[in-house]
């Protein structure tokens, strides 16, 4: 994916700010070029670095079908330890019991817990979080009305 920026210095044309940056280039120039940028220009300018410092777009695919698989076992889990006459302490026997068949060696609550750790301590950040909530879960609305209306454009009307 190419950057829009092209901010051009010595005769160089570097396509991100912190490239052109770092070869010297007059920082408030770099800083109005990037401000130039339209909301499209902005979020490609973006895209690229993600492509360039996280993964191409079939890696991060993977990654993202990585954790819904997570999240779909998890919730696998929690829906086939729930019955009538389950019990809040039975439910959890249940649950942890399914989990740790499906985390082998590993405990499911230590790991659980040592994720929210590193989440609350800043270690691993979440797009999600960095977007803010509200904002991802409005994305997802809009996206989500926008496929169900392309598949069954019926049902909107």
């Amino acid at each position: 994916m190419q950057d829009l920026l092209n901010f051009e210095h010595g005769g160089m044309i570097y396509n991100d700010a912190k490239s052109a940056l770092a070869a010297g280039a007059d920082p408030v120039a770099v800083d109005a070029a990037q401000k130039g940028l339209d909301g499209r220009g902005k979020r490609d300018v973006i895209r690229g670095q993600i492509e360039r410092e996280a993964g191409d777009v079939p890696s991060l695919l993977g990654t993202t079908s990585d954790a819904a698989t997570i999240a779909i076992l998890v919730g696998a889990c929690f829906m086939a330890s729930l019955d009538e006459k389950t019990s809040y302490s039975a439910f959890r026997a249940k649950a942890n019991a399914y989990m740790q068949e499906i985390s082998g060696d590993y405990d499911p609550t230590e790991i659980a817990k040592a994720f929210l750790a590193a989440v609350a301590a800043g270690d691993v950040r979440l797009p999600a979080l960095e977007k803010g909530i509200v904002e991802v879960l409005a994305e997802v609305t809009q996206r989500s009305n926008a496929v169900a209306q392309a598949i069954n454009p019926v049902a909107g009307a």
